[in-house]
């Protein structure tokens, strides 16, 4: 069993993010994704929900260019 949960998903080309909430803990962070190979979590201590979402679309929309493990 894992320690968060996903609240949504976004999809690119080769690319995707799901945005997840720690369940122990008041914070959200990004599931990083290409081609079904998950690269791992970046979380976003302090940041809200909306701002999360958003970091996991410029992923997906090549905006992001590289998550910070």
């Amino acid at each position: 069993m894992s320690n968060y949960m996903e609240l949504s998903s976004y999809f690119g080309e080769n690319k995707r993010a799901d945005v997840i909430k720690c369940i122990a803990e008041d914070r959200y962070g990004v599931k990083f994704f290409v081609e079904d190979n998950s690269l791992g979590i970046e979380w976003y201590d302090g940041k809200s929900e909306a701002w999360v979402e958003d970091a996991a679309e410029n992923w997906v929309e090549g905006i992001k260019e590289t998550p910070s493990f």
